[in-house]
């Protein structure tokens, strides 16, 4: 995205590109929870089985650096996908060996975490920061690990039903497609019925970058995830550190306290792990993908609709509880 010109801080233009890049970041980074000091809330354990990984093998590792898409980009360690899928046989033994030995330290090393960050345009003014989204540009041998992982917690949560049926985002064989066709069908079964139906669009305000992480650590944990897996999710999400890259320029760095990084591969199941619980919280189907959630409640009876309030502030709760916004504008 080329940015010539943004708002700054007190409202005036800036166009210094170095200034551009450097708000963008303060902005990014005044999002993010910073004060999770307080007691955790009480979350009931969702399973007693412990998710296990296996040896991370040579040829794991070849079939995922062999399935590597070419273009992406490449993060600070200057290693190229390209570079990773064309030599696969010869990278391959050295990154088996690495990633077995950052999974059983439960340690991530500290170049994975640092992200060279693209604001991308959503809508609105372009002078406004608040309309741009961080996505972070990581290291390519950091996402072939994150995928070896991400297979191991998906295998585990589909293995003991974990997710919600509700949930159509990030997960296999369901799509934004398929949560729009099981809403329509439930709308054309109440105007079938002649019955009116109620529905409520829900959307978290910088979800991904809100995501506490103390909070998100104890919900892994309920889900059983345990041990060097937990601590090396622990030790990808703390500490990271993130700059804004525009062409040749670049801001400073800053920490990132919270959130899970948008353009990661562990992000989004992260993400769908720590909201899944919503489900559980209202009284009518609650349609989700990934951050956005729609509440359908046929009218039968003249208390339905009450019940529909009683669901938003049921959700409204829980995000106050989990230190989660609303976004009142949508």
């Amino acid at each position: 995205t080329t940015i010539t010109a943004l708002k700054g801080i007190n409202g005036d233009t800036i166009t210094n590109p170095i200034e551009i890049a450097n708000r963008l970041n303060n902005h990014f980074q005044s999002v993010f929870n910073k004060n999770e000091d307080d007691e955790l809330p009480y979350f009931i354990k969702r399973t007693e089985a412990i998710c296990k990984y296996s040896q991370i093998t040579l040829d794991l590792v070849k079939n995922k650096l062999s399935n590597l898409s070419v273009d992406k980009t490449v993060g600070l360690d200057g290693v190229s996908a390209y570079v990773l899928k064309n030599c696969s046989d010869s990278f391959s033994i050295p990154l088996s060996a690495i990633f077995q030995k950052s999974l059983d330290s439960g340690c991530c090393p500290k170049v994975w975490k640092n992200a060279n960050v693209t604001p991308l345009f959503k809508n609105g003014s372009r002078l406004d920061p608040g309309n741009y989204r961080p996505i972070s540009l990581t290291s390519v041998v950091c996402k072939v690990m994150e995928k070896i992982l991400r297979d191991t917690m998906v295998n585990h949560l589909v293995e003991h039903s974990l997710i919600s049926k509700n949930q159509h985002g990030f997960v296999n064989k369901k799509a934004c497609v398929t949560n729009l066709l099981e809403s329509i069908d439930m709308m054309s079964k109440a105007l079938s019925d002649k019955i009116s139906m109620d529905v409520a669009f829900i959307d978290f305000s910088k979800a991904f970058d809100m995501v506490p992480h103390k909070r998100l650590i104890y919900k892994l944990e309920a889900y059983g995830f345990t041990g060097n897996l937990l601590n090396w999710i622990k030790s990808f999400l703390h500490q990271r550190f993130q700059r804004i890259v525009m062409g040749d320029y670049v801001s400073s760095w800053l920490e990132v306290f919270s959130g899970v990084p948008q353009g990661s591969v562990l992000g989004p199941i992260l993400f769908i792990i720590f909201v899944n619980d919503i489900s559980d919280i209202v009284n009518h189907p609650c349609k989700m993908y990934a951050d956005e959630s729609k509440l359908l409640a046929r009218l039968d009876h003249p208390l339905d609709s009450q019940m529909l309030q009683t669901d938003i502030y049921n959700i409204a709760d829980w995000c106050n509880t989990w230190k989660m916004k609303l976004n009142l504008d949508k």
